[in-house]
């Protein structure tokens, strides 16, 4: 679970896209999730449960790869554009299923999970390139699932 600072946010209406720093490092980092309890369509389009400065506590991942592919070279990460795209070099560490698996990325020290669109056929030590999107999943919502 990490804690990021709020630096800048769009709401749609369930949806958030947010520019967030990383508590305690320089790391600023574009991010989606969707606010489960909150329609921003009720309040003129604005999130009264987040502001810019609030603390947002969750678990990153990584979402909708649409492009995989094996490569050689170092873990690293690139967010290209105004929102949360995300290409990156990782490392698979652990297989989950066809369709996701756990990753050594330049994102964090943990592992990250990576789901993707199309059935994989790699190996744990593989090194893959990825295009998705970075979420977060909100420390609340979380809760709500292990209950």
């Amino acid at each position: 679970m990490k804690n990021f600072e709020i630096l800048e946010l769009e709401t749609l209406v369930y949806q958030r896209y947010v520019t967030v720093k990383r508590i305690g490092t320089d790391t600023i980092l574009k991010l989606y999730f969707v606010e489960l309890d909150e329609d921003a369509n009720d309040y003129g389009g604005e999130s009264i449960k987040r502001k810019v400065g609030d603390i947002l506590e969750g678990r990153l991942y990584i979402n909708s790869v649409s492009k995989i592919k094996k490569v050689e070279g170092e873990i690293k990460y690139e967010q290209p554009n105004k929102y949360d795209s995300i290409n990156a070099i990782v490392e698979i560490t652990k297989i989950i299923d066809e369709y996701s698996f756990y990753a050594l990325s330049s994102l964090q020290e943990e592992e990250i999970l990576v789901e993707v669109e199309d059935i994989i056929s790699f190996k744990k030590g593989d090194k893959v390139y990825i295009e998705g999107f970075l979420e977060i999943e909100p420390k609340e919502y979380l809760e709500d699932e292990l209950e």
